[in-house]
């Protein structure tokens, strides 16, 4: 992590515009009454949001859904969060990837074959039914995402047809994604400004590095390293995998 040049990033024009309009985005969402959610994975992106909506004056809840493969470090960290803000917590359970590879009885990473369409494709609806049901029972106005434009195709897409702050027909809560114009260089420039806290594995790892390996369609995260950078970094869990799913190691 280069942090002299995110430092001197921070003193740029670009960064600062990005921030206000974020601010606005924030501001007009917490404009529409009712309690308002901030999603926090635990990685750098949505600590950074979180940090923004305090300062905008929202004061919580906070909302934190994991599944079997998200590293404990994740949950670790929006708690002391929660903690640190004397804030309510909701973590709420739901269906990932590895739900899919017990189903089927192997490893994958794009699901070809019928039975791994139809495996990925239940388990992406329960996911969602899951989610949007907590969060209608919770009667929240909204919740505040950290998803940014460039971080994926899909993701770019979303953001291009519904906005920093839409309404689907399918959900009963609003959502705001206040980072949608940042890169990775705001992030890190924010994240050091404010002094925020970071999982310790973003010290050494590629600039746009998630805090959390993709595991289903992410082809080319996992041809170009994803697997052999999991080896190296925790070997136990690797090896863990491996005899559970050997063909994770095609990839090392």
């Amino acid at each position: 992590m280069d942090k002299e040049l995110y430092r001197l990033y921070a003193k740029l024009p670009v960064f600062r515009r990005r921030i206000k309009r974020s601010m606005d985005v924030i501001r007009e969402a917490l404009s529409i009454p009712g309690a308002w959610a901030v999603s926090c994975s635990g990685g750098k992106d949505s600590v950074a949001l979180l940090d923004l909506c305090i300062i905008a004056g929202w004061r919580g809840p906070l909302f934190h859904f994991w599944y079997d493969e998200t590293p404990g470090e994740n949950t670790e960290l929006v708690r002391q969060m929660a903690d640190k803000y004397g804030m309510q917590l909701h973590l709420l359970y739901v269906p990932g990837a590895w739900d899919v590879y017990q189903e089927v009885g192997h490893f994958f990473v794009h699901p070809e074959t019928p039975d791994e369409k139809a495996a990925t494709n239940r388990m992406l609806r329960q996911y969602k039914k899951i989610l949007n049901e907590y969060v209608a029972t919770q009667n929240w106005t909204g919740q505040f995402l950290g998803l940014r434009r460039n971080e994926s195709r899909i993701r770019g897409m979303i953001l291009a047809k519904k906005g920093t702050l839409y309404k689907t027909k399918n959900r009963s809560a609003w959502t705001a994604c206040p980072l949608a114009e940042w890169d990775v260089r705001d992030v890190w420039a924010y994240t050091l400004l404010r002094g925020l806290p970071y999982l310790p594995r973003y010290e050494h790892a590629p600039e746009g590095e998630r805090s959390e390996i993709t595991w289903l369609a992410a082809e080319s995260l996992w041809r170009y390293g994803m697997a052999a950078r999991l080896k190296k970094e925790d070997p136990e869990e690797f090896n863990q995998l491996a005899v559970i799913w050997p063909e994770i190691r095609r990839y090392t």
